[in-house]
Parts: C-alpha cells; sequence; structure tokens
C-alpha cells in the first residue's frame, strides 16, 4: 500500500514538472543591449541589461518586462524592424513588472526599446 502511494505521488510530482516546463517553454527571452551613442562610440550609460529581464510569450501574445530594481520614469516602445511603424509605446514611472498585450499585431519582426534616462536598450523579437 505504501509503496503504491509513494509511486503515484512520484508519478504526480513528475507529470506536474513537465507540464510547469512546457508552460515556461512559450516564453521566448529577448536579448537587450545597450546602443552606442555613434558620434561617440561609447554607451550612453551604466548597462541596466544585466538587470532588465524581457521575454515575448509566444503562446498569449504578450510581452513582460521585469524591472527587478526601480528606475524612475521609462519608456518602452515596439516597432516594425522593416517599416519602422510603430506597434506600441507608453511612459511608465517605477515599474517592476510591465506587461504588453501583442495580440493583435501583425506576424513579423519588431525592436523592443526601454529607455530609462540617457539609456537606451534594445531588443529584438518575432511574432509568429
Amino acid at each position: 500500500m505504501k509503496t503504491k502511494f509513494l509511486f503515484l505521488l512520484l508519478i504526480g510530482i513528475l507529470l506536474s514538472v513537465q507540464v510547469g516546463a512546457e508552460s515556461q517553454s512559450m516564453r521566448k527571452r529577448i536579448i537587450l543591449k545597450t546602443a552606442t551613442n555613434t558620434s561617440q562610440g561609447t554607451p550612453r550609460s551604466v548597462d541596466p541589461a544585466s538587470w532588465i529581464i524581457a521575454c515575448y510569450d509566444v503562446e498569449d501574445s504578450k510581452l513582460f518586462i521585469d524591472i527587478p530594481v526601480p528606475c524612475g520614469t521609462l519608456t518602452v516602445s515596439v516597432s516594425d524592424s522593416l517599416t519602422g511603424e510603430m506597434a506600441y509605446y507608453q511612459s511608465y514611472f517605477d515599474e517592476s513588472c510591465i506587461v504588453v498585450d501583442m495580440s493583435g499585431t501583425k506576424v513579423g519582426d519588431y525592436v523592443l526599446e526601454i529607455s530609462i534616462g540617457e539609456t537606451l536598450l534594445l531588443g529584438g523579437f518575432c511574432i509568429e
């Protein structure tokens, strides 16, 4: 009886871990890089790309931006990488997590821009 219970418990744990892993796999990480000032060839500011995390959830068509350190006002914009057409633009103040609904946005490659003061972070992602 104990063996059967432990076996069923183990199967339940394995299934829950597998389901959790599948739901996580739908989020694609967006690599953020600090833009450089082309006239000087130096970064515009200290690189916050190491502590801001952005990802795109393919299944839910949502863009997630996690900001663990308060940074005041920041602006988020998403534009089509081919045409430059703006798909999203919004300013935020001291947000720790930003969720952008990208449903209804046409299929294509997009550029995410996060502007914090003099710092500009860029990353690319694809909507399929």
